[in-house]
């Protein structure tokens, strides 16, 4: 899935290794769900994030509520209390949470999605790995680093 991309997920991991969020940007169809996925296959064989690598497909979600359970079935916590989120993110420091397809979530609640991140770095995530057509606005509260793909040539 990675052929001809391994500088670009080398790039992705390099990345994620130095920001608390990287964000991986491109048109649609150009493969950034599988460089990320490769990347986080490369990350998980090699032990960089002993709390884990938990991938969260948000495609179509919309709401916050949505977004919040599928990080919690990824988890495999129930999310209906707040409190166990935290907990299960916190008892999973250094860990690596993907999250794929985020444009849904982007285009509908900017400020929400920014405070999503934000919560979940701030409860013991260690990084977060976001793909998306869209860029997240510059006024978010993490800075991400962001890697953009364009098409192979």
């Amino acid at each position: 899935a990675v052929v001809g991309r391994r500088l670009a997920m080398h790039r992705i991991i390099r990345s994620c290794n130095s920001h608390a969020l990287t964000a991986v940007y491109g048109p649609e169809g150009i493969g950034k769900c599988a460089i990320v996925l490769g990347a986080a296959v490369h990350a998980l064989r090699r032990r960089l994030f002993p709390g884990g690598v938990f991938v969260v497909d948000l495609r179509g979600l919309r709401s916050m509520k949505h977004v919040v359970a599928a990080l919690g079935a990824a988890l495999r916590v129930d999310v209906s209390r707040p409190s166990e989120l935290k907990r299960a993110l916190e008892a999973r420091s250094r860990c690596l949470i993907v999250l794929r397809r985020c444009e849904a979530a982007i285009q509908t609640a900017v400020k929400p999605f920014d405070w999503f991140l934000t919560s979940v770095l701030q409860a013991g995530a260690s990084k977060i790995l976001l793909t998306s057509d869209l860029c997240l606005p510059v006024d978010t509260h993490v800075v991400p680093g962001r890697v953009e793909l364009g098409p192979m040539v």
